[in-house]
């Protein structure tokens, strides 16, 4: 199988490259989106509450995400606990849309702890960093989150830094410029990919 991970600190643009992808016929599995999905399932919810308590469900019966992630950010071991409920539900979702996507040139894996979790990491065979400037990172995540300016500097801090995810990245991706400067660096990094995994007819 054809995978590529892509990753990336939060605020980074993992989801705008993903579309560039997406334009070039690439299948994206988006490990953000698998665990919003599942948390709808009430045997996760269930999950959750008897860690976190009441709190964490808002009124409406759904998951209260952003008291959630405050949670989680500033307590390591509840980050851990709700690692755990997600995890394995997460990698088997990861990998059952691999298989169903293995007739492409290779599909992109987008997790935001790619590096950081090992089980997620083997299913690629390459690596996509992508990196911009912290006070960049702040910023967007600030504007279309709502999150306290040091809500978002613990989550960075809670993820690997641009130098880490560099040492491990076979492609680099900086998005910190234009649009189509960024577009431009995923058509040159889609051109060596299928160089590197030529489609067998």
């Amino acid at each position: 199988m054809r995978v590529v991970g892509l990753t990336g600190g939060i605020g980074s643009g993992k989801s705008t490259v993903a579309e560039y992808f997406t334009a070039h016929q690439i299948p994206i599995i988006d490990a953000d989106l698998i665990a919003h999905q599942l948390s709808d399932l009430v045997e996760v919810k269930e999950a959750i509450v008897s860690v976190f308590g009441t709190n964490s469900l808002g009124a409406d019966g759904n998951l209260n995400r952003r008291w959630l992630r405050e949670e989680i950010h500033q307590h390591e071991l509840l980050r851990h606990e709700l690692e755990q409920i997600f995890h394995t539900r997460i990698i088997a979702q990861c990998k059952s849309q691999i298989q169903a996507n293995a007739g492409a040139a290779y599909t992109i894996l987008m997790v935001p702890l790619l590096l950081e979790k090992p089980e997620f990491k083997a299913l690629c065979s390459n690596i996509i960093a992508i990196e911009s400037a912290e006070e960049l990172r702040i910023n967007r995540v600030m504007q279309r989150s709502g999150l306290a300016r040091e809500s978002v500097v613990a989550i960075i801090n809670n993820q690997y830094s641009d130098a880490q995810r560099r040492q491990e990245a076979d492609f680099l991706i900086y998005n910190d410029r234009t649009l189509g400067t960024l577009s431009k660096q995923v058509d040159h990094i889609d051109q060596q990919l299928r160089l590197l995994h030529p489609v067998r007819n």
